[in-house]
C-alpha cells in the first residue's frame, strides 16, 4: 500500500512537471519538456513540443543550461555561462 501511494505521488508530480507548460492557447502544439544541447558546439536549450517538433530557444556562443519551467509554464528559467561567472536568465 506504502508503495502504491508513493508510486501515484511520483506519477503524479512528473505529469505536472510535463504539462505545466501547457498554458498555451488555441490548436498550437504544446510544450512537452526542455533540454540542453550542444550540437552546434555549446550548449543550447530547446524545447520539444507533444507533436514531436523541437525549436531551438537560444542561439550563442556562450553555453545556456539547467532551465525550469515556472509553475504556470509561462516563463523558463536558466543558466548562463559568462566567461567564469553565470547567469539566471528568464524568458516567456
Amino acid at each position: 500500500m506504502r508503495t502504491r501511494t508513493l508510486l501515484a505521488a511520483l506519477t503524479a508530480a512528473a505529469t505536472s512537471v510535463v504539462l505545466a507548460p501547457a498554458a498555451q492557447a488555441g490548436g498550437d502544439p504544446r510544450p512537452a519538456f526542455v533540454f540542453t544541447s550542444d550540437r552546434d558546439g555549446d550548449a543550447e536549450l530547446y524545447v520539444r513540443y507533444t507533436d514531436g517538433s523541437t525549436v531551438q530557444l537560444t542561439r550563442n556562443r556562450i553555453g545556456d543550461f539547467g532551465a525550469a519551467w515556472s509553475p504556470d509554464g509561462r516563463k523558463l528559467a536558466f543558466s548562463r555561462t559568462i566567461g567564469e561567472s553565470a547567469a539566471l536568465i528568464v524568458m516567456n
